[in-house]
């Protein structure tokens, strides 16, 4: 019989993973030997093929650069009939063993400059989708009481939380990832990351605050704690109410002036 037969495959890959390599099963009616080629953006129709290997031996092969792979199979019968290159029994799937990098993000300045804020707002940004990841897998030292709180998921990519002082003067306070905690979709576990602040607030001390673009003097002034800065609005300076403002950002010690298009009216309290 000169028909060509027609290759199986099983044991194949999944469709995305991180595996070093394949030991795939060949199989179909009337193959008692197949050749194969495998690589990256590989073609079948113009694919250079093993030579002829015995049926019930798989198909054992590393896998280089991440990368999505084809696998071309041409079955060969007892007879020498050989499956078509352009018909070839084929396979694709994507091989991804790079881990995920995430990457630690505030408003607050990282070290060496100095920070006072007792509560610091973050995120943690990976490269690409994982799963596992939670609070348990941040961690901040150097204090007496400093701690991880507030942790909201984003999404999969995205975690937002605060990093709280303790309101001491802890110095170096640095916050981490762990590694290893989180995993993409190959199965890959997330490489750490770290960054540090350097904490101060000096014990039993006021500290000035820059007056220079602040707000003129005023009473009755409306204000509200925004997480990272202080909001100030309206007032009245014993002659004139006010209808503007400014914010003031403790850990610069500087004040920027908020715009007035679209304002509301002069007001006190």
């Amino acid at each position: 019989d000169n028909e060509p037969p027609t290759a199986a495959l099983a044991a194949t890959p999944p469709p995305l993973t991180n595996i070093a390599g394949i030991n795939v099963t060949v199989s179909g009616t009337f193959v008692t030997q197949y050749r194969y080629a495998l690589g990256i953006g590989l073609a079948c129709s113009g694919a250079t093929y093993s030579a002829p290997i015995a049926i019930g031996t798989p198909i054992t092969d590393s896998l280089g650069a991440d990368g999505s792979y084809t696998l071309c199979v041409l079955g060969v019968s007892s007879s020498g009939a050989q499956q078509l290159p352009a018909s070839a029994t084929s396979y694709t799937f994507t091989r991804d063993a790079t881990p995920p990098t995430v990457t630690l993000t505030s408003q607050i300045p990282f070290a060496p400059t100095l920070t006072r804020m007792d509560i610091i707002p973050m995120t943690a940004t990976f490269n690409e989708p994982v799963t596992g990841f939670d609070v348990s897998d941040l961690s901040v030292s150097g204090g007496v009481s400093q701690s991880i709180q507030n942790f909201v998921t984003v999404n999969a990519t995205t975690y937002k939380f605060e990093v709280r002082s303790g309101g001491v003067n802890v110095g170096s306070m640095p916050v981490s990832v762990a590694p290893s905690m989180a995993i993409d979709a190959a199965g890959n576990p997330n490489s750490g990351t770290s960054v540090n602040f350097n904490y101060s607030v000096p014990p039993g001390l006021w500290t000035p605050v820059n007056g220079a673009t602040a707000p003129s003097i005023r009473a009755g002034a409306s204000s509200v704690w925004m997480g990272t800065r202080w909001f100030v609005w309206g007032g009245y300076d014993g002659t004139s109410y006010f209808n503007d403002g400014a914010l003031y950002s403790p850990a610069d010690n500087a004040w920027s002036a908020t715009g007035l298009p679209s304002a509301p009216a002069v007001r006190k309290g």
